[in-house]
């Protein structure tokens, strides 16, 4: 009866050493970010592991530098009750920006935000953000890792609102007044497998989905400007 007791206990410790073990493994850090506080938000996203998640509360978080995302984690802002996105990504007019011989932007090095590297079968997340003023295009997405957009709006950018170079899922994402368009949907350099889907979007621009690709681009209740909706 004593021998029996002792194995009971030893596999009660082990099952309970192996539980807390895999709790712990499966466990994501929240990283809370101070408003507008920029060099917060890089180093939170430099830390990061796969599955964290790096929170915004309302405020401007103005980058005179492009914000590079590389790994697999979740980047929310919040939005206030009834105010919209009041999380807001916006790029300083300054001289510090990448500029080529004749004083133009170098647009591959100018987009606002760039979701790049990564891996296949990983998902990194946008959420509850606004994306403005970009010197070029307000997302670049050019990734191994599936990308999904909810609730992001790209507005007020220099190129396209949103550069599609890999997989994108986006559900209620909003672009208005970029000067290239809505989105831009195309190979990059290196070049990934592309896809496109979009529900619940509304694109403000006349020219509102561009691609020279014969690619996989689908598009569920894309509301356009006059109220029609297109599948």
């Amino acid at each position: 009866m004593k021998r029996k007791l002792h194995f009971l206990l030893a596999v009660g410790i082990g099952l309970t050493t192996s539980v807390g073990w895999l709790h712990a493994a499966d466990t994501h850090h929240v990283f809370n970010v101070p408003a507008g506080d920029v060099m917060a938000l890089r180093d939170s996203i430099a830390k990061a592991a796969e599955g964290d998640t790096v929170k915004l509360p309302p405020a401007d978080y103005n980058l005179t530098s492009p914000l590079v995302i590389n790994k697999p984690i979740v980047i929310v802002g919040t939005i206030p009750d009834g105010r919209g996105l009041e999380t807001k990504i916006i790029a300083v007019k300054n001289d510090d920006w990448p500029k080529n011989a004749e004083g133009e932007i170098i647009s591959s090095s100018a987009n606002l935000v760039t979701i790049s590297g990564g891996a296949s079968g990983k998902t990194v997340t946008l959420k509850n953000l606004c994306v403005m003023g970009s010197m070029a295009s307000g997302i670049n997405v050019q990734s191994a890792m599936k990308t999904v957009l909810y609730e992001v709006a790209s507005i007020d950018n220099a190129h396209a609102g949103l550069l599609v170079h890999s997989t994108v899922e986006a559900t209620n994402f909003q672009t208005d007044r970029n000067v290239w368009g809505g989105v831009n949907v195309d190979k990059g350099t290196p070049e990934y497998s592309l896809s496109f889907t979009f529900k619940n979007s509304t694109i403000g621009e006349p020219y509102k989905i561009r691609t020279e690709q014969q690619r996989k681009i689908s598009l569920l209740y894309l509301m356009v400007r006059d109220g029609r909706h297109t599948r």
